[in-house]
């Protein structure tokens, strides 16, 4: 069944039938529109003034909206409950693309394929992991020069969400690692050319050689013997 409905005037309309049905809507002036449908629709509209549209389907829906100036619509699932299942034929797979605005999963989120590939793109990006109670365990984040860092956090009894891993790109502390009670800076590797490149707080155990550079550039190995005698010799 077909139906073409010509409004000139400001309307109400409620449609309910049990079968399939294509409707089309030609608006002039603002309408409100219900639609209850029990099998698949398919509803056109094109409207040339504001327009309130309420479809409420229990089965697949299909809406194309063409409209000239602002719309409400709201449309409701009684199988998916009115997520974004509604463009994905209530749940099957879809090889469309989809655009959204936010989102908001209150499940889990699978990406899968022979070539996933997710990308974040924008002036300035921040990707948070975060807590039941909204505060990062992990982020990467980029600024609008197109710099970034990547931080971590710990959350674990004492620590209070310290930050304790931070990689940059930009800033003079490129990479630093922290820990203990209270939280303190470990390891620190400086672009500060006023600053030493290395920077160790506590206690550091090296297996490997230890190389120094004199100032003609002739470089040599520190060697410590079994009673502890530190010499050096030409590497």
């Amino acid at each position: 069944m077909s139906v073409t409905i010509n409004l000139i005037e400001g309307n109400q309309v409620t449609i309910q039938r049990q079968d399939p049905v294509e409707i089309t809507l030609q608006n002039v002036l603002a309408n409100q529109v219900t639609i209850q449908q029990e099998s698949p629709i398919a509803v056109t509209l094109q409207n040339t003034n504001p327009n309130q549209v309420n479809i409420q389907q229990q089965n697949n829906v299909g809406v194309r909206l063409q409209n000239i100036v602002p719309n409400s619509v709201l449309v409701s699932n009684g199988v998916s409950g009115g997520t974004l299942n509604s463009v994905t034929s209530a749940g099957n797979t879809t090889t469309n693309s989809i655009e959204v605005g936010s989102v908001i999963a209150n499940g889990n989120f699978l990406i899968k394929g022979l070539d996933s590939l997710v990308e974040l793109r924008g002036t300035s990006v921040d990707f948070n992991i975060q807590t039941a109670d909204a505060e990062n365990i992990a982020r990467i984040a980029t600024t609008t020069g197109g710099t970034a860092r990547f931080q971590l956090y710990n959350h674990l009894e004492d620590f209070g969400g310290a930050e304790e891993f931070k990689a940059t790109s930009w800033e003079d502390d490129a990479l630093v690692i922290s820990g203990g009670i209270p939280t303190t800076t470990k390891f620190l590797v400086s672009r500060n050319p006023n600053e030493p490149t290395l920077q160790v707080t506590g206690d550091a155990s090296i297996s490997g050689d230890i190389i120094l550079s004199s100032p003609n550039g002739t470089q040599y190995r520190i060697v410590v013997d079994n009673d502890g005698n530190l010499t050096t010799e030409l590497y």
